[in-house]
């Protein structure tokens, strides 16, 4: 039912610091589906939940919304392929990140953006899988998302593959195509974002 993970959630300083410090880390659990008593044992354990965001009423994202609401666990959410319409375009893109910050930005205060943009099966809509789109993505979330207010954390390369020990090429692997995507991000200013 749920994946571990500890996730680095960091913020731009507004100016640069003199010595390098590192942000906290978020420990938090994946959840595709979450029970009244696991919320309430994360609750008490100091972990955050992320989840991704569906708008269907039935959907296991409510379950996850209703007891992170209740145990008053962090809420990390997750907007992606999961969030959007099959052919959605970057207009519809910004309107589904606005209807999200809307409908749960009320404990929903760090967004991940698009879970494993290198996968091919998730390239969808408007999402291509190149990084140019990716960054424009991103951009227009964090715009739409700081709009709602100030203190809300944007996550980009969520689920992005840094590592892989199961490729006999270690450089033709899913952990080169992800740092390859990450730089190239990067590189067009997507940690601007």
């Amino acid at each position: 039912c749920c994946i571990f993970a500890a996730f680095l959630v960091v913020t731009r300083p507004q100016e640069a610091p003199e010595k390098v410090t590192y942000p906290p880390m978020v420990n938090a659990v994946l959840a595709h589906e979450l029970t009244d008593s696991q919320a309430r044992l994360l609750a008490a354990n100091g972990f955050a939940v992320e989840a991704d965001v569906d708008f269907d009423p039935a959907s296991n994202w409510a379950t996850i919304y209703n007891l992170s609401k209740k145990y008053n666990l962090t809420l990390i959410g997750k907007i992606d392929y999961i969030t959007v319409p099959d052919n959605f375009t970057l207009q519809q893109w910004t309107q589904t990140v606005q209807r999200a910050v809307t409908d749960f930005g009320d404990i929903v205060h760090i967004w991940e953006i698009w879970n494993e943009p290198t996968y091919p099966e998730y390239f969808k809509g408007y999402y291509d899988g190149s990084v140019s789109t990716y960054t424009e993505m991103l951009k227009a979330a964090y715009q739409t998302i700081h709009a709602s207010g100030s203190n809300v954390t944007v996550i980009g390369f969520g689920g992005l593959q840094l590592y892989s020990s199961f490729q006999p090429n270690p450089f033709d692997t899913w952990a080169d195509i992800g740092l390859r995507f990450a730089r190239n991000v990067t590189a067009l200013g997507g940690m601007d974002y």
